[in-house]
């Protein structure tokens, strides 16, 4: 029993992990902190200032005018067969799952086009076998333990979609799933202890993966917003705090990585500020602006000097990056995602010129012959020298933030 409980632990972390899959960047567990070093601080206030200064106040309009030639290009380029055949996402290190599907059936939404619907839905499809296969039994998610990684982006891809595609079997199919999550989350006290796999707990760290159970909660309330609202809504307040006990630093003012963990890393900050966003939007609490805002002001000291990206060295000695200049697509975007919830939902005019300015360094520095490169290193964007250069899911993920934009903007 004792041995089939620890599989059942084990699976849970590394499912909650690969949520947070930055297209194949593993870390080592040696890994220097994302804090820049001292000689290279952060831009003082006086910088930050003068940045403001120089940028014309974003909107979603605005933005969308800036980039959305980079996005159409990018688009083009992923319609390519070899991204997507045989109904699924390929060279996407498990993204595509999630947010394949997600940027289709938003395209689809804002444009009508038939394509970008079908395409959305045979993803889906695959989706929700997999998730139906992992779902019979808590034996069937350990069998399922060799595509733990396709199986967790395939379950958020089936509740991302929903408000663009209401398919009771997606939601169930989810919904069954997170049922048995929950059940090991609640085991562990909504919070994973960092010992659990050198991945889950060294790369994304278990502040970061553990907000990730929260959010399955979210998404429940949002794919089913018939069923029991108050129950998901109740789950995600207790894990939230949870959280917040344990991994706050008020001296820091910032997420640890793990409880015991004082370094200052970008993920797990992100994802609570994506976390907070989402159940901002869903209870209007005032509690989650507030820790939103306090989030924002904990990372400044990893806003590079320029002043419009922020570095993200959890893959830092991998990548061989020899600077503190090291970021990669996914960590940006995955802030912009958290960085758009929060303006979206407190109206703060600083979260929404964050976006429009990560978006303008990924133009300038990742954007190359039509696509988006995986890294910025050693002050030159990723090529065939580097482990990893590309990744379908990442840019799968810019273009559903592009696609998020235009929808709220025609909205407005």
């Amino acid at each position: 029993m004792k041995r089939a409980l620890f599989g059942f632990i084990i699976v849970l972390a590394l499912f909650s992990a690969v949520i947070l899959n930055a297209c194949g960047d593993d870390d080592d567990s040696d890994s220097d902190s994302d804090s820049p070093d001292d000689d290279t601080a952060s831009p003082d206030d006086d910088a930050n200032d003068d940045a403001d200064d120089d940028d014309d106040i974003a909107t979603p309009e605005s933005i969308l005018a800036k980039y959305s030639a980079m996005a159409d290009a990018v688009a083009a380029s992923m319609n390519d067969e070899q991204y997507f055949h045989d109904d699924t996402w390929h060279m996407h290190y498990g993204d595509g799952f999630m947010y394949g599907p997600s940027y289709d059936m938003a395209a689809a939404t804002r444009t009508g086009d038939e394509f970008h619907a079908q395409r959305g839905i045979a993803a889906l499809d695959t989706n929700m076998f997999m998730v139906e296969a992992a779902s019979e039994s808590l034996g069937g998610l350990i069998e399922a333990f060799g595509q733990v990684e396709n199986l967790s982006m395939a379950l958020l891809g089936l509740l991302e979609t929903a408000p663009y595609l209401q398919v009771p079997e997606y939601t169930q199919s989810a919904a069954n799933l997170i049922r048995l999550v929950d059940i090991l989350s609640k085991l562990m006290g909504d919070y994973l202890p960092p010992e659990l796999g050198e991945f889950a707990g060294m790369t994304y760290g278990p502040t970061a993966i553990s907000s990730m159970i929260a959010l399955l909660q979210m998404g429940l309330v949002i794919a089913d917003p018939a069923g029991d609202v108050q129950a998901h809504l109740d789950r995600t307040a207790e894990i939230l705090e949870r959280i917040h006990e344990t991994a706050w630093s008020d001296e820091a003012g910032i997420y640890r990585f793990a409880p015991d963990d004082d370094r200052l890393m970008l993920y797990p900050n992100a994802t609570m500020m994506l976390a907070y966003g989402r159940a901002l939007e869903l209870t209007g609490n005032s509690q989650y602006a507030h820790r939103i805002s306090d989030i924002y002001e904990g990372i400044q000291p990893l806003r590079a000097v320029s002043g419009d990206h922020f570095y993200s060295p959890y893959s830092r000695e991998e990548a061989g990056a020899e600077d503190v200049d090291y970021a990669t697509l996914s960590s940006q975007n995955y802030l912009m995602i958290g960085l758009w919830l929060a303006w979206a939902n407190t109206g703060e005019q600083r979260y929404l010129d964050d976006v429009d300015r990560i978006l303008g360094w990924i133009e300038s520095h990742l954007f190359v012959d039509g696509l988006l490169k995986h890294h910025w290193v050693n002050g030159r964007v990723a090529d065939e020298r580097d482990l990893y250069d590309f990744c379908s899911g990442c840019n799968l993920q810019t273009l559903y933030i592009m696609q998020i934009i235009a929808l709220d903007a025609a909205a407005l």
